[in-house]
């Protein structure tokens, strides 16, 4: 009894700590990892994938991806609540920023406000702190035009001309500089001040003063109707000089703008994607594109897809096919997962941008599994379906759980995204995996799960299986996630285990 006593009288401190729940015990006495370790190998590297708090953050991403505004907002404060030391949580705030600013309103735009307030404040390196620097600007000034006088002051206090996903504004600025970012989506990736150039400054080499002309003359035709801008835009567009490329970047978002009115601007975006020697102006080209129903975009996008050298521009295809409302973009995706000659990452992305749309691509998705050759394919096949909260693709994923012809680490990843993602699996169905006739290290799998549900019942099933089960290796892990849990019953247990 000494070994459970040592690792109650830890458990007992561990849930009197203020720290996250994420954590898994070892053969020490009451040590703890990180979550990953309890979690599939695979599922474990890099280091942030498919941990509990990576996927709340994933979660967060599809309901963005879907339009669902306010599930993605609850979704990323369940991420900082629940994992509040995550390093998720710097670009949670970001995205859930981002998704507030999209539903609009006085309210929603002061909270988004002060969320990026905190990421610059408590989380100065987050891989969206050039994007967040963009939204602020954004959510400032919709805030002033509703006489927010906050914003106003902020607006007054800044000293530069701020680029803002090509929109430009002239405000003045005494914090951290201007910012330039444009066409801003769901899965890009934000690179730091380092990763581009600021489109108020001219690149080097080039006449500063001359620059800044050309670009308040761009930026002046945002207010033009496209008949009388797109010849110049035009003739933008065909530059190729070094100096031009801010100026291209401002002409591809003004020309986003139009895309849906004007049947010559799909060409002058593709035309940028296949030859600008701007990475930026092309991954803008690309954003406007998916964004355009223009039904000529998607053949382009596609050749993009299946013939580009360039992997970065292989995503932004994949993402602009699959926001396309043309049936064909799905197609496109469909034929493209199922290529043996994909790298896993684009694979994973096709899976995922598919899988959002719901239906008959969740019959798809289940058809094609077994023909995938990579792990993590599969898993972003079982994550995708899980968070459908479709009552068949939790049958399906029940099914590779218990099928002991698939591979032990397919039916932990299978068993953690049905526990964790789905909304049609209840916390009974998970207990009732836990049984003799199951695996062992299945069986560790459940009880981590069970430690992830809030429900009682999954304290139920741990405190029994602390008490009652015959493996002591068992009701160690029981009894550690007790600890984790919170719940005065387990700590009632634990004072219990000690006293003896």
């Amino acid at each position: 009894m000494l070994t459970l006593v040592t690792l109650a009288l830890a458990a007992a401190l561990t849930q009197s700590a203020a720290g996250p729940r994420a954590a898994s015990p070892t053969s020490g006495a009451g040590r703890a990892t990180t979550a990953h370790a309890a979690l599939p190998a695979a599922a474990a590297e890099p280091a942030l994938q498919n941990t509990p708090a990576d996927s709340v953050y994933r979660a967060g991403q599809a309901a963005l991806n879907r339009g669902e505004y306010q599930k993605a907002v609850d979704t990323y404060r369940t991420l900082r609540s629940r994992y509040p030391r995550s390093p998720r949580v710097g670009d949670a705030l970001y995205w859930e920023a981002f998704a507030l600013y999209r539903l609009g309103g006085s309210t929603n735009l002061r909270v988004a406000r002060e969320r990026l307030k905190t990421q610059a404040k408590d989380f100065p390196t987050a891989s969206t702190k050039v994007d967040a620097g963009s939204l602020r600007v954004r959510v400032e000034r919709d805030l002033a035009r509703n006489g927010d006088a906050e914003a106003q002051a902020w607006l007054d206090s800044q000293r530069e001309v701020v680029a803002v996903a090509g929109e430009a504004t002239s405000v003045n600025s005494t914090s951290s500089g201007g910012v330039a970012v444009a066409g801003t989506a769901v899965t890009s990736t934000s690179r730091g001040p380092r990763g581009r150039q600021r489109d108020d400054a001219a690149p080097a080499g080039c006449d500063q003063a001359k620059y800044e002309e050309q670009m308040m003359a761009v930026q002046a035709l945002m207010s033009m109707d496209s008949e009388r801008s797109l010849p110049i835009l035009k003739r933008i567009m065909a530059r190729r000089d070094t100096c031009s490329a801010g100026l291209r970047r401002q002409a591809v978002f003004i020309l986003g703008q139009h895309a849906d009115d004007d049947p010559e601007i799909s060409p002058l975006l593709v035309e940028a994607v296949r030859s600008d020697p701007e990475q930026e102006v092309k991954r803008m080209a690309l954003f406007a594109l998916g964004q355009a129903d223009d039904p000529a975009a998607v053949p382009a996008l596609a050749e993009i897809l299946r013939n580009s050298p360039d992997r970065e521009l292989q995503k932004g295809a994949l993402f602009a096919l699959s926001q396309t409302d043309d049936d064909r973009g799905a197609g496109i995706l469909r034929e493209y997962i199922q290529r043996e000659d994909v790298p896993d990452e684009l694979m994973s992305q096709a899976i995922m941008f598919l899988g959002q749309k719901g239906g008959a691509e969740s019959g798809f998705l289940r058809q094609v599994y077994p023909k995938l050759r990579s792990d993590r394919a599969k898993q972003m096949v079982m994550m995708t379906l899980a968070q459908n909260g479709d009552r068949e693709n939790a049958r399906w994923l029940m099914e590779r759980v218990q099928d002991r012809n698939e591979d032990l680490e397919v039916r932990k990843s299978a068993l953690f995204f049905m526990g964790t993602q789905s909304e049609s699996v209840d916390v009974q169905q998970i207990a009732s995996l836990y049984s003799p006739t199951l695996d062992f290290e299945m069986r560790k799998q459940v009880l981590f799960v069970l430690s992830q549900r809030r429900e009682p019942a999954a304290v139920d099933k741990l405190l029994e299986i602390a008490k009652n089960d015959p493996d002591r290796e068992l009701r160690k892990q029981a009894v550690f996630w007790l600890g984790q849990s919170g719940d005065p019953r387990a700590a009632e247990m634990l004072e219990r285990m000690l006293e003896q």
